[in-house]
């Protein structure tokens, strides 16, 4: 379908070595965009690089960069021109999270997850700002979480964080709008990645979650990943602001 079809168009993953960062990069590659996969450990980029490219016959590239640095930021803008050109979709999905509790977490332990989790979408989205203003209907999707809307136990840093996301999203869609831009933000719950999966593989924890929303089960990649397809999309050239939660009821389901 036309209006899915991203041919031409230049997009950034955050955090795309693996789980939902890997799984989007792909669906953008299948669509036909050119993909810069972006992380610190460029081993780990380059092995998923390698393996999108052998599936969809794309143009996925990776690029190691801390993205809470903004010199390294500068020069990955610089090196992403050169190899595939002006950017028009920015996903935000570089995160972390310490699980302890408030009196066990350190102070440092805090400011590193507000500078993956938050800073990175802002030094980030004012470095492509350029190329997006340049484009037409540019997109920037950034990846919260329900944590955004619920409290869940010993993640005292990483809901906030990812509240703050949310808002940020509102904001710069406000900021943006003028400019085509649309800014919008998916909030999973649990779905399985390498971010989660050690807890997931407790079977009293994922008891619990499955019995804390109504479809009593964890989500999977594959229905998360069409809503990054279709926020990445010309069909949603009217939908901006917004918070896309994904997580099964949880946050709707009150017993």
């Amino acid at each position: 379908m036309k209006y899915f079809d991203l041919s031409n168009k230049v997009a950034v993953v955050t955090g795309g070595g693996r789980g939902i960062g890997k799984a989007a990069a792909q669906a953008l590659s299948e669509a036909g965009a050119k993909v810069a996969l972006i992380g610190r450990t460029f081993s780990v980029l380059n092995e998923t690089a390698t393996e999108i490219n052998n599936e969809t016959h794309g143009e996925v590239l990776p690029f190691s960069c801390d993205v809470t640095k903004e010199e390294q930021i500068k020069e990955l803008v610089t090196d992403i021109h050169q190899k595939l050109g002006s950017i028009s979709i920015l996903i935000n999905n570089a995160g972390k999270t310490v699980r302890k509790s408030i009196e066990e977490l350190e102070p440092g332990e805090w400011d590193d997850v507000m500078e993956t989790n938050v800073k990175s979408v802002y030094m980030m989205t004012r470095a492509v700002l350029p190329d997006l203003k340049e484009q037409q209907e540019s997109r920037i999707i950034n990846i919260a979480s329900m944590a955004s809307e619920v409290g869940l136990p010993f993640s005292t840093p990483y809901g906030p964080s990812k509240a703050a996301v949310v808002q940020l999203s509102k904001q710069l869609a406000q900021e943006l709008s003028p400019f085509g831009i649309t800014v919008n933000a998916i909030s999973p719950g649990f779905i399985k990645t390498p971010f989660n999966e050690k807890a997931l593989d407790n079977p009293i924890f994922l008891n619990k979650i499955n019995n804390s929303n109504p479809m009593h089960r964890i989500g999977q990649l594959e229905e998360l990943i069409p809503a990054v397809l279709y926020l990445a999309s010309p069909y949603s050239s009217y939908t901006t602001g917004q918070n896309l939660v994904i997580d099964g009821g949880t946050t709707s389901h009150a017993f």
